[in-house]
């Protein structure tokens, strides 16, 4: 599970932390995060009037999967999705608290130390529905895969550089309160 919490002291300053997790399907597999917490540190709103959005600095995680053989490794993301919550932004954007939003995004891959493309797929095993890229951002529900072309690739170890970016509205907050926000979202492993 990846739960992803954040109180937040307007004004005065604000902690932003993620917590994610990995899981493996098979025994013969195991799932690593490089550091399962994420903290943003502390932050204010901007001191401009005119902010709309507090956005911490994103930060980087990195997934790793190893399986004692060579496998086709499915990455399965699951998490609620936002909505347009009010906010203006996409639809795969992810809840965070009752009005906040996060993003994860795949910065690159590598499988068995060499660079990899993903792709999302309709199915766990099932080929690519959308042309592969080595950059992309997660939505819940999406399952993704190592690709060449329209194929699904098989090694014994993914490496995914994960990126974590935050935006809380200034108006969720208000200066006479502590104001919490939570999400939760999971990445794991399939193999086939």
């Amino acid at each position: 599970m990846m739960p992803l919490r954040s109180t937040v002291l307007p004004w005065l300053f604000g902690a932003l932390c993620l917590a994610l997790s990995a899981t493996a399907s098979a025994a013969d597999c195991t799932a690593v995060l490089s550091d399962s917490n994420v903290d943003f540190g502390q932050m204010r709103p901007d001191a401009s009037k005119h902010a709309k959005h507090i956005r911490p600095s994103p930060v980087q995680r990195i997934y790793t999967a190893l399986c004692k053989a060579p496998a086709q490794m499915n990455l399965v993301f699951r998490t609620p999705a936002a909505g347009t919550n009010g906010t203006g932004e996409a639809r795969d954007a992810l809840k965070f608290g009752d009005r906040g939003t996060y993003r994860v995004r795949v910065l690159n891959a590598r499988l068995d130390g060499a660079p990899v493309q993903l792709a999302r797929l309709p199915a766990i095993g099932q080929p690519p529905g959308e042309a592969p890229t080595s950059e992309l951002t997660l939505k819940p529900s999406d399952i993704l895969a190592p690709v060449q072309g329209q194929q699904l690739l098989r090694g014994e170890r993914l490496d995914v550089t994960l990126q974590i970016s935050a935006r809380i509205p200034v108006d969720a907050m208000s200066v006479i309160q502590t104001v919490t926000f939570d999400a939760v979202g999971q990445l794991s492993l399939d193999v086939r």
